[in-house]
């Protein structure tokens, strides 16, 4: 953690040079812009170009709204700055392209869904919706799912010994016509602007250290969250056959296939197990009656991914090696000399001040690269 923390600092230090953020919506569609931007340009087969245009719009641009959205919904930080790892990761590896776009997809609605909360210290209400549902339905089932997110929240900040979150008292318009909202006093609001805090760093670094899991199940948990990612666009895209078999295929060929549902059901909380299938089951069936729009897919989906978390978080280390994740690799980790891997970013670091003649583009990339290509891709980050 303490040398996530210095990273998170150095980096930090490049946001005060570049500019203070006192818009997260419009710093959300700079983000969203230069994700746009990055897909474009793997299209173009310049992998390379698309992953340091992704790397740049999570370092110089989510950075600058990650210790709000923590503190303000937290473990949902670290969900979406995995969304940016595992983006950088498929352009490194060049997967398919639907993959690549669904996931972009999904961090977008994430920027959309966090960016109001964390400007106005306001929930966003629900839109009218052609299901069936009443307006009074619809807005007692988003005013729940934000009270759950912020009792999630809390719950985490409590583990970690912290104080509640700075809006916790907001509350939801009662308007569902539009998305108009209820604004918290603005003072709360500028309490959780990451530039006004350097504890948010520290936040950030409490958070990541809370959500870490053993590498083969975060390996298993990228992929469920990447095909309920793919699942989520080919609903948007009304492909509802495909969206149910990606959703199968998360349940069967990974979650069950892999042994996890063996490990959760004698190993973890009591009917936590028989919870996720239902709630997948659910889901499938909603689709095929027509009960969802995308934002309420979204959110059922985000659901069903917390209680997998949930589950991965409490299998006991004796019972992992019993689980088998296709693609992972057991021994990249095994027996690496992280004392070479230390001296390694030292070296990088060092070199970074003796070619250092004031602020520089080229000193913000060196310092992305000493982060991403050797600490996180080492292995040592998730150690």
């Amino acid at each position: 953690m303490k040398v996530k923390i210095i990273f998170s600092i150095l980096a930090l230090l490049c946001t005060f040079a570049m500019a203070r953020v006192d818009d997260f919506i419009a710093e959300a569609e700079i983000i969203k812009n230069m994700l746009d931007e990055s897909v474009s340009l793997y299209q173009e087969g310049k992998a390379d170009e698309a992953k340091k245009k992704s790397e740049d719009a999570y370092f110089q641009h989510f950075e600058n709204m990650e210790g709000s959205i923590g503190r303000n919904i937290g473990r949902k930080a670290i969900t979406m700055e995995r969304k940016f790892t595992n983006l950088r990761r498929m352009y490194k590896e060049g997967v398919e392209l639907s993959k690549v776009q669904a996931l972009i997809d999904g961090l977008k609605f994430d920027l959309d869904e966090v960016a109001p909360v964390i400007q106005n210290g306001f929930r966003l209400v629900a839109e009218k919706t052609n299901d069936g549902k009443s307006d009074s339905e619809v807005e007692q089932a988003s005013i729940e799912a934000n009270a759950q997110r912020e009792n999630a929240a809390d719950d985490l900040f409590a583990l970690l010994g912290e104080e509640k979150r700075a809006d916790s008292s907001t509350k939801v318009s009662n308007s569902t016509n539009e998305n108009q909202a209820q604004p918290a006093n603005q003072a709360s609001v500028n309490e959780t602007n990451p530039n006004t805090s350097s504890s948010d760093t520290q936040l950030i670094a409490q958070l990541q250290a809370a959500a870490a899991i053993d590498p083969k199940l975060q390996f298993l948990m990228d992929n469920i969250s990447t095909k309920f990612s793919q699942a989520a666009s080919a609903f948007k895209n009304g492909d509802l056959e495909g969206a149910k078999t990606l959703l199968n295929s998360a349940l069967f060929e990974d979650y069950r296939n892999s042994k996890a549902e063996i490990a959760v059901s004698n190993h973890t909380t009591a009917g936590l197990d028989s919870k996720i299938q239902r709630l997948l089951r659910k889901i499938i069936k909603d689709i095929n009656e027509n009960n969802f729009d995308e934002r309420a897919l979204r959110l059922e989906l985000e659901k069903a991914e917390e209680l997998i978390f949930e589950a991965f978080s409490q299998i006991p280390n004796e019972q992992i090696g019993a689980i088998v994740v296709a693609g992972f690799d057991e021994n990249a980790n095994k027996g690496r000399d992280y004392s070479k891997v230390a001296d390694d970013i030292k070296i990088a670091l060092n070199n970074i001040l003796d070619d250092y003649e004031g602020f520089s583009k080229l000193s913000i990339d060196a310092l992305q690269s000493a982060y991403l290509d050797i600490f996180e891709a080492s292995g040592m980050e998730s150690r």
